[in-house]
């Protein structure tokens, strides 16, 4: 189990701890034994609601006792007792969930019988929002949390001005949350967009469904058309995404965040073709993607510096994001330019770093990998 260190090999194991822990499971186990025949017998009494719970406290992730809950509940918390008695009910449940997270903060089941609670509208929904950022100042990744936060700001109507307020703070606080970078990706949409665009994870899924299709020998299918952010906001997300580079750029969570960015840039850009925009919308992509190359040969600069030649494993992100941005810099200028026989060479250097990932740089030299930039209308089709 994560955190336990291993007893050492030839140290005799305390007697005494070998007999509490032995004691501890067979309670455990009889415990077990009583709750499942109980709801087996549909005995939701007030007696047997405290064994599931204590059950509960001591393993979370026994969802059918979670279930058991419901069972018994789920009447009473429509009002069959009345409204106060539903109030007292959802309340004592929250104290359950509460316990069994805090022993699992990650618990899978917990969180999903804490979400069944609140969307009876029996509990205070501000110091449960108030609760999940306790949570997130705990552990800001934790993607149940983020979760639970996404259903309490949808029921409580809270504005995509403030949940852009909130999750940028949580950046800020750590780059390397990807959850929050995630999140950006969804409330970016809400504010700016009519239409829906890819998410983060939305295009990760695509792209794997495209390495899928590509594997088996499948034409890619026809991506469905998507409204990429205005020019105005991309800008200041670059800038965002800078610091964090800068900040920390071994992290893999902003280089995707950066992808997501880019590709937007490349759905604008499609977009204005065949129109009077056109050439202007060119102009501007070509520029973004001259600045966001230069900003990864500088980091590659800094890193080369801080570590030499010896240590080269922090330069992967920011030297497969140049290969990808030399690859699209090479469709839109001529057959001729040199832009593609850089990334063939970066795909060199990247299989020296990053040995473990060798057939993947080997697909991505003969064009056959996931675009790391994409637009999120097609993917960037770039041979070699």
């Amino acid at each position: 189990m994560h955190g336990r260190p291993r007893q050492p090999q030839g140290v005799p194991e305390d007697t005494e701890k070998v007999k509490a822990s032995q004691k501890r499971i067979a309670l455990f186990s009889r415990l077990t034994t009583e709750v499942l025949l109980r709801r087996t017998a549909k005995q939701y009494d007030e007696e047997s609601l405290k064994l599931a719970a204590k059950l509960l406290e001591q393993n979370p992730e026994l969802y059918t006792v979670w279930n058991y809950r419901r069972e018994a509940l789920q009447d009473k918390l429509q009002g069959s007792d009345g409204h106060e008695v539903a109030q007292k009910i959802a309340q004592q449940e929250m104290q359950v969930t509460q316990a069994a997270l805090t022993r699992n903060p990650k618990s899978y089941s917990s969180w999903h019988h804490r979400k069944w609670i609140i969307q009876t509208h029996l509990v205070p929904l501000d110091a449960e929002l108030r609760l999940v950022k306790q949570f997130m100042q705990a552990d800001s990744r934790n993607f149940h949390c983020w979760s639970y936060w996404r259903l309490l700001v949808k029921l409580m109507g809270l504005s995509s001005e403030e949940q852009e307020s909130y999750i940028l703070g949580r950046i800020e606080d750590n780059f390397s949350n990807y959850s929050a970078w995630h999140e950006r990706t969804r409330v970016l949409q809400d504010l700016n967009t009519e239409r829906p665009t890819l998410s983060l994870a939305e295009l990760l899924a695509a792209d794997s469904r495209e390495q899928s299709s590509s594997a088996a020998g499948n034409e890619p299918t026809d991506a469905v058309e998507l409204q990429p952010l205005p020019g105005h906001v991309l800008q200041q997300e670059y800038e965002l995404v800078k610091n964090a580079f800068y900040t920390e750029p071994h992290d893999q969570s902003s280089w995707l965040y950066l992808r997501w960015l880019i590709g937007n840039s490349l759905a604008g850009w499609e977009k204005a073709k065949g129109t009077p925009q056109e050439a202007s919308a060119t102009q501007v992509l070509q520029a973004t993607l001259d600045d966001q190359a230069s900003m990864c040969q500088e980091i590659l600069q800094m890193e080369e510096q801080a570590s030499g030649l010896d240590d080269r494993s922090g330069q992967k992100w920011p030297l497969l994001t140049l290969a990808r941005l030399r690859e699209v810099q090479h469709q839109l200028a001529s057959p001729s330019d040199s832009n593609c026989s850089e990334a063939q060479q970066i795909y060199h250097t990247l299989i020296e770093i990053d040995p473990f990932r060798k057939g993947y740089y080997i697909d991505a030299m003969h064009g056959k990998a996931a675009q790391v930039t994409r637009s999120l209308n097609s993917a960037v089709n770039v041979s070699s």
